[in-house]
């Protein structure tokens, strides 16, 4: 016998206690891993979701936010940039409305509608910290908002102030001291200033409860010279005390003189069922030649939303007629089930520049797009038969098809 066929039985065994112990060390790990939660890191995250919603904020974190968005450097106070919008519902993953949906006409819940209406703002107290006591609780909560984030025209902005020991909506309000407020030309805190900020609690001047201690400021950046032919944004900020703590606070709105106006919607429409979709196509008075980006919701006929489509395209002056184009299967597939008449409704957009002029001009930091306004009227669709809407899925352009000519609906660009 062979040296080596006589070491062979132990090979073996040694082959197999080494089996054994990584089936054992494998289950530990599994077990161990199982039990222990992940860390979750930006890049995990949905687009709608972020660490800093899931987590308290603190004094060094609320500072850092405000002074990382160009608030000015006060001792014991915060500014803060606006609040975001509060996360809304995903109607569809990415890949399965791409495989579904045209890019321009997809499904909407009614939630994610309301979070994009036009003009709308989100308030959200902000807790304001002690700078000598950062480890302690919040001395209260300062809610800073508008009425509005778009003024065009002669329209005005009303803008309120709070104070409060806690962070919900009807919990009372403290007394303010209004300390310094104004109005500035662009974002940036270097920017000049350019009137003040006259906050009222008397009832008067657009105030709505006298001394109820909401403070209400009233502004019309037209009647103001600094402001009557500025079209970008303007920043108004307010520093105050309150429980013998100073805070400030800043937001921010897009003033649209009559030059940032690129089209308006005339009011007349038209509709067409095209390849087994709805159409619906709007008639604007283009004012000025460029690059549109225009949104319309499709809602039921006691005004659920389930329905989004966007125009995009180059527009000449003159009046242009635009196409909305509301995929057939959106309707099919919605749930609960819709019935026509719809309600073509939240119509609106904006002039988009080239990148290379959107970049340029987004350094100054008070760069406004030029606006389609807000279509003040509702739009109603004649009545159809459900089975006139096609069920089936969107076929991209770029897939491949097994027939010798694919078939595409109009307007997939």
């Amino acid at each position: 016998m062979t040296p080596a066929l006589r070491h062979r039985p132990g090979r073996r065994r040694r082959v197999v206690l080494l089996a054994i112990a990584a089936v054992i060390s494998c289950s530990v790990l599994f077990f161990l891993f199982r039990r222990t939660p992940p860390r979750h890191s930006a890049q995990s995250l949905g687009p709608d979701e972020s660490l800093a919603a899931n987590e308290p904020p603190t004094p060094a974190s609320v500072e850092a936010e405000s002074r990382a968005h160009g608030g000015p450097s006060l001792a014991g106070t915060v500014i803060r940039p606006e609040p975001a919008l509060a996360p809304v519902e995903k109607t569809l993953t990415p890949e399965s409305s791409q495989a579904l949906y045209p890019p321009h006409s997809r499904p909407i819940s009614q939630q994610r509608a309301e979070a994009f209406r036009y003009n709308r703002r989100v308030a959200r107290p902000m807790p304001i910290f002690d700078s000598q006591r950062r480890h302690e609780p919040p001395r209260f909560y300062a809610t800073f908002t508008a009425d509005k984030m778009n003024v065009v025209g002669v329209d005005t902005i009303t803008m309120t102030l709070r104070a409060t020991r806690t962070p919900e909506a009807d919990a009372p309000s403290l007394a303010i001291a209004i300390v310094n407020a104004g109005l500035a030309k662009g974002r940036g805190d270097k920017s000049a200033r350019v009137a003040d900020l006259v906050f009222h609690d008397d009832g008067q001047n657009g105030d709505a409860v006298a001394g109820d201690r909401t403070y209400t400021a009233v502004v019309q950046p037209a009647a103001i010279e600094g402001l009557a032919d500025h079209h970008g944004s303007v920043r108004a900020f307010v520093e105050f005390s309150a429980e013998g703590t100073t805070a400030a606070e800043q937001l921010f709105f897009d003033s649209y003189p009559e030059k940032g106006i690129a089209a308006r919607l005339t009011g007349s429409f038209h509709e067409a069922i095209e390849d087994g979709s709805l159409v619906v196509y709007a008639q604007m008075n283009v004012l000025q030649a460029g690059y549109y980006s225009v949104d319309a919701n499709l809602l039921t006929a006691d005004d659920r939303a389930f329905g989004h489509a966007r125009f995009k395209g180059s527009l000449d002056t003159g009046i242009r007629d635009i196409r909305f184009l509301f995929f057939g299967k959106i309707i099919r597939s919605a749930r609960p089930a819709v019935r026509s008449p719809f309600k073509v409704d939240e119509i609106y957009g904006q002039m988009v520049p080239e990148p290379k002029e959107l970049l340029e001009k987004a350094r100054t930091g008070d760069f406004a797009p030029s606006l389609v306004p807000l279509y003040p009227g509702t739009y109603v669709t004649e009545s159809y038969d459900l089975s006139t809407f096609s069920d089936a899925p969107w076929r991209s352009p770029d897939a491949p098809s097994r027939a010798s000519a694919a078939f595409v609906l109009p307007g997939r660009r």
